[in-house]
């Protein structure tokens, strides 16, 4: 379906609408075959992800400067002590207004403890530094 500049801003709408429905209905049925082909997940053979995982983690803090801002910020990186491959995910983990990301150590921990390396930098200007006297 192409859309013409000719077109009418009403039926431009609509046909946007129907591309919409197009391609829900695509990703449906891309999600059905997908399911179809799928096998079974025992989840009794997975690990609880309640809990720790099974690796050891250390925590180390990256001081960086941003020359384009003149800046100084930091990142506390978590991350398993041996990494099992040169290859490994890397979450980066945004802690939000008003808070730090020491504030989420614990999920850094955790989610390190399974395999993750996870990135958590400061956010200046919105963190709890520089919102507190709000």
């Amino acid at each position: 379906i192409s859309i013409d500049k000719t077109t009418h801003s009403t039926d431009q709408v609509e046909l946007r609408i129907k591309c919409s429905e197009l391609l829900s209905e695509e990703i449906v049925s891309l999600e059905n075959k997908e399911v179809e082909s799928s096998q079974p997940i025992d989840f009794t053979k997975k690990p609880d992800i309640r809990t720790l995982g099974p690796l050891k983690v250390k925590n180390s803090t990256l001081n960086l400067y941003d020359s384009q801002r003149d800046r100084k910020f930091y990142v506390e990186l978590y991350q398993p002590e041996q990494l099992k491959s040169d290859r490994v995910p890397v979450i980066v983990f945004s802690h939000g207004l008003s808070s730090t990301p020491e504030d989420f150590a614990k999920r850094a921990i955790h989610l390190a403890s399974y395999g993750y390396v996870v990135a958590m930098p400061q956010h200046i200007g919105s963190d709890i530094l520089n919102t507190k006297d709000f």
